[in-house]
């Protein structure tokens, strides 16, 4: 199984165009994140992470909408389920390995930003409550910068795997990679851009969407409930156990859509 997940990390990973795509979205996140003042240099540390949901999203369903249909398109589906548990093998592989590639991928992007804005400050006043910061005046958290910053990279790695699996549960199901590209970027688009016009009463349900899951800062901006916390937690790992469930179900059937 090992072996079979650093195979799959590698197809992912070890393309040209995947490492160049990388290349250039670390670059892109450098140049986002400018010197102001101390505090208003963390807040924008924060607020450009959540700001990079769009290009987060084109670049994770860039690598992986394709993930199954190489699969099809090589005929390398009826050679797998002619072996024993091949087929199970291949979708756990799949899943803990694009979960993997997906999160060393966004986590960079995070540590590239984040540490930029530090060492601007000179890795100073990581201790001051986020509540001073204006991204986050409405919260009232003591949680520290530093504090904040770790669980963002926690909830970006959460959030990866959760992406992960709906990707590959999309490409499981079609011929082509472009079904599932137009509708990865659908389900992060809606919940990025309908973020402003949710009332205000609602927000705190936007916590059980993916993007959310993935961006805990706006968890804690919004101050959402504990219960809703917990809540999107749960789905978050029953999306992480299901999505694969659905994805073998795909894998094994010989009828595809569009």
């Amino acid at each position: 199984m090992i072996n079979l997940i650093k195979s799959e990390l590698r197809k992912t990973l070890g393309k040209k165009s995947i490492l160049i795509i990388w290349i250039l979205f670390l670059g892109f996140s450098g140049l986002l994140i400018r010197n102001f003042e101390t505090l208003d240099t963390y807040s924008d540390v924060f607020s450009k992470i959540e700001g990079c949901i769009p290009f987060i999203g084109l670049v994770m369903f860039i690598v992986i909408s394709g993930n199954y249909t190489k699969e099809y398109e090589s005929s390398m589906v009826g050679l797998i389920n002619s072996t024993k548990n091949g087929r199970k093998n291949v979708v756990i592989a799949k899943a803990i390995a694009n979960g993997i590639a997906l999160s060393l991928i966004n986590i960079s992007a995070v540590l590239v930003m984040g540490i930029k804005a530090f060492k601007y400050e000179n890795f100073q006043s990581l201790d001051i409550p986020i509540k001073q910061l204006w991204y986050f005046e409405n919260s009232g958290s003591n949680i520290t910068v530093l504090q904040m910053y770790l669980i963002v990279i926690a909830s970006v790695i959460v959030g990866s795997f959760v992406f992960a699996q709906i990707g590959l549960a999309l490409s499981s199901a079609f011929k082509s990679a472009t079904m599932p590209f137009i509708l990865g970027g659908l389900i992060m688009g809606i919940s990025y851009f309908g973020l402003a016009f949710v009332p205000e009463k609602m927000v705190k349900f936007m916590a059980l969407t993916p993007n959310w899951m993935m961006m805990s800062q706006l968890i804690v901006r919004y101050e959402v409930p504990i219960t809703i916390r917990i809540l999107s937690g749960i789905v978050a790992v029953s999306l992480i156990i299901l999505l694969p469930m659905i994805a073998y179900k795909n894998f094994v059937n010989s009828k595809r859509l569009l």
